[in-house]
């Protein structure tokens, strides 16, 4: 064979068939490592590492249905979570994700926790208002967006003024329903709901409500 053939021999190898091999290689989903959950002042700390760059987010509760969650992070390979206004000495229970386009790629174990007592001083706490006094401002919830991703549903909407997010669901014909509610006053917000039955109509209701936990905004009901 001709230097010239053996030249052109190894260029077609190296571009058709190297390529071939490394977009049929399947690459490992990231994972998270190196998990540390501390306490301070009535909240939870989370750090960890990730195996790429990623954005993530933790759902938490009291049961495994968790039922509120955290902002979801910027993309990065390490991690900071903070879940304040927790009770001390009560276990709580969280799920670590890591998302992609929308979607979880990957979901932790439950993962219990507890968060130690307050040692400060004991201080006043504001009482929740009374009466019409309850309704702070109006909390108008437009742009509502949903977006089907198999067997997850992200709605996303904005209020007019800074509330905390909260939906309530149920799969149509039944009486179960789900809440999940955030912990963050904030204009612009998203949830994404897993585990939904795909080909099946689910009723939802949005709430906006004021920092003491109280609507003052509350959707019609709507379908997806």
């Amino acid at each position: 064979m001709k230097i010239e053939q053996k030249i052109l021999l190894i260029s077609i190898i190296f571009l058709f068939f190297i390529p071939l091999v490394v977009y049929a290689y399947k690459w490992p989903d990231p994972v998270i490592e190196n998990l540390k959950i501390t306490s301070k002042d009535g909240k939870a700390i989370f750090d960890f590492t990730s195996t790429a760059v990623r954005p993530s987010i933790i759902k938490y509760g009291k049961t495994t249905r968790y039922g509120s969650y955290t902002s979801l992070s910027a993309p990065s390979s390490t991690h900071h979570h903070e879940i304040p206004n927790l009770s001390p000495g009560v276990v709580y229970h969280c799920k670590i994700m890591l998302y992609e386009r929308g979607s979880a790629i990957y979901k932790s174990m439950n993962i219990p926790f507890t968060v130690s007592r307050v040692k400060t001083e004991r201080k006043e706490v504001s009482k929740k208002p009374s009466g019409n006094s309850q309704i702070i401002s109006s909390g108008k919830i437009t742009n509502i967006k949903v977006e089907n991703n198999s067997h997850q549903v992200k709605i996303t909407w904005d209020t007019k003024d800074n509330s905390i997010g909260k939906i309530r669901y149920w799969a149509a014909g039944t009486k179960k329903d789900f809440i999940i509610k955030g912990n963050i006053l904030r204009q612009k917000h998203w949830i994404i709901l897993d585990d939904i039955q795909n080909k099946k109509n689910y009723r939802y209701k949005l709430y906006a409500l004021d920092k003491y936990g109280n609507p003052h905004e509350i959707t019609p009901e709507l379908s997806f």
